[in-house]
């Protein structure tokens, strides 16, 4: 069953946690099926893209004792593979331990990124091409 959430902010500031607003509305959608979920952001372009996963969710950290050490093992494979790409990690924030949002330089083909995350099995991941 499709879902679809928008928000326009025509004058927002640095202050407005666009990213936070959006992931509510999808989360409020997520009822309605596994298929995809994604969204993109358009701003000003710093010429930097924003790469957004999820190495777990938030009910495997309930289900088992070693889950923080398989946590911690994937984000190395992605960090490694990123950085075999010839991917550069501008910033990294980590709102949780298995969500991680990077600002990327990367003058290479974006399919191979997401490709990647696929063949890591990454849960989800999101491309923006603008920060």
């Amino acid at each position: 069953m499709c879902g679809i959430a928008g928000i326009i902010h025509k004058k927002a500031g640095k202050d407005v946690n666009i990213g936070e607003q959006m992931t509510s509305m999808l989360q409020a959608l997520k009822h309605r099926g596994p298929d995809s979920t994604g969204y993109a952001m358009y701003g000003d372009d710093n010429g930097n893209q924003i790469l957004r996963f999820k190495v777990a969710e938030a009910a495997d950290l309930e289900g088992s004792y070693d889950i923080h050490a398989s946590i911690q093992e994937r984000l190395e494979t992605v960090n490694t593979r990123l950085t075999e790409l010839g991917v550069k990690v501008v910033n990294k924030e980590s709102p949780t331990e298995y969500a991680h949002r990077y600002e990327v330089k990367f003058s290479g083909d974006m399919k191979k990124v997401a490709i990647l995350l696929k063949i890591l099995k990454v849960l989800r991941f999101y491309l923006s091409v603008t920060h």
